[in-house]
């Protein structure tokens, strides 16, 4: 694609909204091309009149996401949609064989540390793999949620909350670094501080690939905590953790040894290490990414729908599964 103007139309205009229109606007300016000002779409209005140079961002509550994604597919331009793409099995059957590439938001999988645990695990510097463990800890279900929020209408976030909402970033982590997306697994939903019924606050995952084991506990009823994401996977010769708070360290451990692994080089979306942009790298590599497939330059590996669609079918039928009676 020879042109360099690109037009931004984004579905929702919350936190991830602004968040994608940032992102881009930063890959943009790194890259040297010409980004249109936002055209921000209402909940009500339909998507039109797009062009190949369009970008399409579909974000706003989570229950949305199908039916827009459903509503673009025979439409020209580039699509990016949070995660999760479906929070119901009939709508990750209808986004089955979707004719067209999405990028879906899981922004954690793109960061330093979850990529160096995935190029050491597959080169077997760690040995066979024993465990790949961790959590998602947040405390907004502990303090209270707003009592107008769009997660309190299921008909807008869904039949699950932290499940569908922090889970699935764990556990598209996980699959990427297994690099299978096809584990078996079991959920437990907790429902402690909940604001309504529907709205999980604790969940424990169990997911095994082939024969090797998970385990992640997914809160938003954790106290004291901010948005506290962490990974360890064990191996028989090495070990690696990573925690979000210190994005750009991995901790390498080996028998009773332990050392600090800090990230040197700049990232492909040109953040420079130790930068504190924190979650918002990943929005930053998506974007860099798909602008630069736009242009027919190399693109780094982005999380796509089928893999969000395969996230979201495991843990929904996991959690029916798990529903009592």
């Amino acid at each position: 694609m020879s042109s360099t103007s690109f037009e931004l139309l984004i579905a929702g205009s919350g936190m991830a909204g602004k968040a994608l229109a940032q992102a881009l606007r930063w890959a943009a300016a790194d890259q040297g091309v010409e980004l249109a000002p936002v055209r921000w779409v209402g909940r009500d209005e339909a998507i039109s009149h797009t062009a190949d140079t369009s970008i399409v961002c579909i974000a706003g509550p989570h229950r949305l996401h199908a039916p827009r994604l459903l509503e673009i597919r025979e439409l020209p331009g580039t699509v990016i949609c949070e995660k999760p793409a479906a929070v119901t099995l009939a709508d990750v059957d209808a986004l089955a064989g979707y004719p067209r590439d999405v990028a879906i938001c899981h922004g954690y999988r793109m960061l330093w540390g979850p990529q160096e645990i995935r190029r050491r695990v597959r080169s077997g510097d760690l040995g066979e793999l024993v465990s790949i463990e961790g959590r998602y800890w947040q405390s907004s279900a502990a303090v209270g949620g707003r009592a107008d929020s769009w997660k309190d209408d299921q008909q807008l976030n869904g039949a699950y909350d932290t499940l569908m909402d922090l889970a699935t970033h764990w556990l598209d982590i996980a699959c990427y670094i297994c690099n299978d997306y096809a584990p078996r697994i079991d959920v437990k939903l907790g429902y402690g501080n909940a604001n309504r019924p529907h709205r999980d606050t604790h969940v424990m995952l169990h997911p095994t690939w082939n024969e090797l084991p998970g385990f992640a506990s997914v809160s938003k009823t954790a106290h004291g905590c901010g948005n506290d994401l962490e990974f360890h996977v064990i191996g028989t010769k090495a070990s690696l953790s990573w925690f979000i708070v210190d994005s750009d360290v991995l901790w390498v451990a080996e028998g009773n040894r332990k050392c600090k692994m800090s990230r040197e080089e700049s990232s492909r979306s040109g953040m420079r290490p130790f930068h504190a942009l924190g979650w918002m790298e990943g929005y930053v590599a998506i974007a860099t990414s798909v602008l630069s497939g736009m242009r027919g330059l190399p693109a780094e590996r982005i999380p796509s729908l089928p893999e969000s669609l395969a996230i979201s079918r495991l843990l929904i039928d996991a959690a029916e599964r798990a529903r009592p009676g």
